[in-house]
């Protein structure tokens, strides 16, 4: 039996406007993601939605199915840093990441025979440790991808996509359509280059 799989979308009407930092992991102060000021160009770049600068197209996918392989392959072939993965109706059902193959290899022996943190070391590194021990023991997908994945819809601000990027410290985020379909990807290098783009219009 299939896991059901939680996908967290994310609308225009989920976040209001960002005006104070809130501190984020570790007590540093989160990025602002308020466009909303004076200049022209975050004035434009306001008014843009997700879908005015996601990437579409030919969006390079794997299925929960895909060996690890393969998947390490696509990563490599396309010089990008993760996958969104799909079931046959094109649904977004995790994430995976070169972060996540890194689990393949980059678990030492010593490391996977601890019971207990090292001396200097925290509960949370040592948890951490142990989730890459059993992601190294997966020969496909589903086993190390990220389920239950953040998405975010077509409509919703880029001022919205951009809090949750930097909020949540993730590169990249599944844009679904009116039907939960995955429609495109926008990451840190879109709104980069529509904030560049904006910046050079005004």
């Amino acid at each position: 039996m299939t896991a059901a799989v939680t996908v967290t979308c994310l609308s225009r009407a989920y976040l209001p406007r960002y005006r104070r930092a809130s501190p984020g992991a570790g007590g540093h102060p989160s990025v602002r993601a308020n466009f909303s000021n004076s200049s022209s160009s975050s004035s434009q770049l306001s008014n843009l939605t997700v879908a005015d600068i996601m990437t579409a197209g030919d969006i390079v996918t794997c299925s929960p199915d895909t060996p690890l392989d393969d998947a390490l392959e696509l990563i490599v072939a396309n010089e990008i840093t993760g996958l969104p993965v799909v079931d046959a109706a094109n649904k977004v059902v995790g994430i995976v990441s070169d972060f996540d193959l890194l689990a393949l290899d980059g678990v030492s022996e010593s490391e996977k025979t601890e019971l207990f943190p090292s001396t200097g070391d925290d509960w949370g590194s040592f948890f951490a440790v142990q989730d890459y021990v059993e992601k190294n023991k997966g020969e496909r997908v589903r086993d190390v991808m990220t389920s239950s994945p953040i998405c975010i819809s077509m409509d919703a601000s880029v001022s919205n996509a951009a809090y949750l990027l930097l909020h949540k410290r993730i590169r990249r985020l599944p844009v679904l359509d009116s039907e939960g379909a995955l429609a495109g990807i926008i990451s840190r290098s879109n709104i980069i280059r529509a904030a560049w783009n904006a910046r050079k219009s005004s």
